[in-house]
């Protein structure tokens, strides 16, 4: 062995909701192609954060063997009326409701891999899933024997998009991934702005000593 099984690969990640007019002037057509890819440099993504109108949605990092998958999930927990449980008390019979939840928000899956040819570039296969509910919950009446007034119970619906992109990504450089969403936000003035969706992420090899568990960047 090689010992390149030993590596480790710190997938630094960054969720970001950008203003029509930002997505235009750093990526120009581009932002209108699904799932387009584009390179930038340390310091354009500084510029890109610190630019007006441009929001963190999450910043989570991951770290893989090289040539495994991690996951990384910003998620939530929607609650909703799932049933009611018929309890018999003195006053008569009471439903009680039961609340369940449903997890939704992102993941993404990655996979990195140091090309042996280049090990200054790092194949990665990222898989984007996003699931939004859709808002308010639609509720459904039953009725129940016993019951004068009908109960109300709550039936999730979700949205769910997935997408999928490969990059070769050098060791110094980030990826912009256009996720090809939109969604409209309330400006500054009285007009609405349109926003647009990226996944940036860099790759970063260290070394990983399975004895002591510290990893060291490569030099």
């Amino acid at each position: 062995s090689d010992g390149s099984e030993q590596r480790v690969i710190v997938i630094e990640c960054k969720l970001v909701s950008l203003p029509d007019s930002t997505a235009v002037r750093f990526f120009g057509a581009t932002i209108d192609e699904a799932q387009s890819l584009s390179l930038l440099s340390a310091e354009q993504v500084r510029v890109l954060l610190s630019a007006d109108g441009v929001k963190e949605v999450g910043s989570p990092n991951v770290c893989v063997f090289n040539g495994q998958s991690g996951n990384l999930s910003i998620e939530q927990d929607i609650p909703y009326i799932a049933h009611y449980q018929i309890v018999n008390s003195a006053k008569g019979r009471v439903a009680d409701p039961v609340i369940d939840t449903i997890k939704v928000g992102r993941q993404v899956k990655f996979k990195a891999e140091i090309q042996p040819e280049n090990e200054d570039l790092i194949s990665l296969s990222m898989d984007y899933r996003l699931s939004k509910p859709l808002l308010p919950l639609r509720s459904y009446d039953l009725q129940v024997e016993g019951f004068a007034a009908p109960l109300s119970i709550q039936i999730p619906e979700i949205q769910l998009k997935e997408l999928h992109a490969d990059v070769s990504l050098p060791a110094d450089m980030f990826v912009a991934w256009n996720l090809g969403l939109a969604e409209t936000v309330k400006g500054s003035a009285k007009e609405d702005t349109l926003a647009r969706h990226y996944l940036i992420a860099r790759a970063t090899v260290a070394e990983f000593d399975g004895t002591t568990s510290k990893m060291a960047p490569k030099r």
